[in-house]
């Protein structure tokens, strides 16, 4: 009657507006790897994509996924549980004030991610974390949405986030910033967004998209203050229903990856509860309430609730 998932246990933590929502499993074992495969793409509306986003999850299997433009709203609408994926930690960004928006980041725990408080920007959704390995070295991740047409003055603190982040070590930054141009380096496609524009191909980052990432154009960049951290920068198929490609790359970052567990559990989610229903509902309980032995007839329960869900 069940299909069976992984197990996993889950905490929430929340600062600001940025959310974590974390994920363990147990009898693991450890592996070592070099490379740490990422992704990341706007879904415009993850409510709606959601079981695209957990078979791209289980299929690939990646160590990061960043999603923009998730549209989560958990004032109002949403769980954040709802949208927790088995054998991660989620560090959620999202709109308090006005629809759309949002960004999030799914790390594997054996990263040791850690949130970091940024202030927060207008108009700007930005999710910042760290990562770490068993050597200690440390690296910033980070994601971003940026709506078109943001005034300069938006754009200015923007940059100035992003170069006081990446002026203190190893960067990745990621996401979609809506500064529309064929190739990068090309006249911008927009009347606004031409000082960030600027700005970031004066610096010294590096800029790894070079295929459009939506349409023709490219929206969806990759910075990092060192571009030999990077392998194999893909522009895929556009996912689920999105009109945005989804971009994969390879972190090079020696860690101590800890496979999930292999214990199976019930995937109450997928349930036939129609069928789970009519047995119980035909099912003779009179033993069990006429019993005076508390012991045997937890007992007889348990073994009636396991007959019927398996």
């Amino acid at each position: 009657m069940f299909l069976v998932k992984k197990r996993g246990s889950f905490t929430t933590v929340k600062h600001t507006n940025v959310s974590l929502y974390q994920s363990s499993s147990s009898n693991s074992t450890i592996l070592r790897q070099n490379n740490i495969k990422i992704c990341f793409v706007n879904a415009r509306s993850l409510r709606n994509k959601f079981t695209d986003l957990e078979t791209l999850a289980l299929t690939e299997n990646y160590d990061i996924i960043g999603i923009t433009e998730t549209w989560i709203n958990t004032e109002v609408r949403d769980y954040l549980a709802e949208f927790a994926l088995p054998g991660y930690s989620i560090f959620n960004a999202e709109r308090k004030d006005k629809v759309g928006g949002g960004a999030i980041l799914y790390v594997k725990p054996y990263l040791s991610p850690i949130l970091i408080t940024k202030p927060n920007i207008n108009n700007i959704d930005s999710v910042y974390i760290q990562i770490k390995n068993n050597s200690h070295d440390k690296l910033t991740l980070g994601i971003t949405y940026r709506p078109p047409a943001q005034s300069s003055e938006i754009d200015a603190i923007l940059y100035d986030q992003l170069a006081d982040t990446f002026c203190q070590g190893d960067t990745i930054f990621f996401g979609d910033f809506n500064l529309p141009v064929t190739i990068w380096g090309s006249p911008l496609i927009s009347h606004t967004g031409q000082g960030l524009y600027t700005n970031l191909q004066e610096s010294s980052w590096s800029q790894l998209v070079s295929k459009p990432t939506r349409g023709e154009n490219i929206l969806d960049l990759i910075l990092t203050t060192d571009e030999n951290l990077i392998n194999n920068v893909i522009v895929g198929d556009e996912f689920s229903s999105s009109d945005h490609r989804i971009i994969s790359f390879e972190l090079k970052f020696n860690s101590n990856k800890v496979n999930e567990s292999l214990e199976k559990v019930p995937d109450y989610k997928t349930a036939n509860f129609h069928k789970l229903r009519y047995k119980i509902e035909n099912t003779d309980w009179s033993n069990i309430c006429t019993s005076s032995d508390i012991n045997e007839s937890w007992k007889m329960f348990t073994t009636i609730y396991d007959r019927a869900v398996n």
